[in-house]
């Protein structure tokens, strides 16, 4: 079971969040799709990521990817590649189209 978020992530609108240390994933929290955890692992392993954390911030269709400064630019293109947002309404808002 993953961990929750604390209130200031919240705030700042994370949704999910993977900790990296030894070459592995260390810890997850909030909503962390499991195939995007798996590569993710994969990456730390080939990149021997040390330490670092990747935070999903925004909602549905908008969501995005912020990378800590202890990660590998290796490391970030690569998850980068293989992230693809979750599938969402293809229009937002209350207004209808005419």
């Amino acid at each position: 079971m993953p961990r929750s978020l604390p209130i200031l992530a919240r705030l700042f609108n994370v949704s999910g969040r993977i900790r990296f240390a030894d070459h592995a994933i260390r810890e997850t929290a909030g909503n962390v799709p499991a195939a995007f955890r798996s590569a993710c692992q994969d990456i730390a392993r080939l990149h021997r990521v040390k330490k670092g954390r990747v935070d999903i911030i925004g909602r549905g269709r908008r969501q995005h990817l912020h990378f800590s400064r202890d990660l590998p630019a290796s490391a970030c293109q690569a998850i980068a590649n293989c992230w693809t947002p979750p599938p969402g309404p293809e229009r937002g808002g209350a207004r209808k189209s005419r």
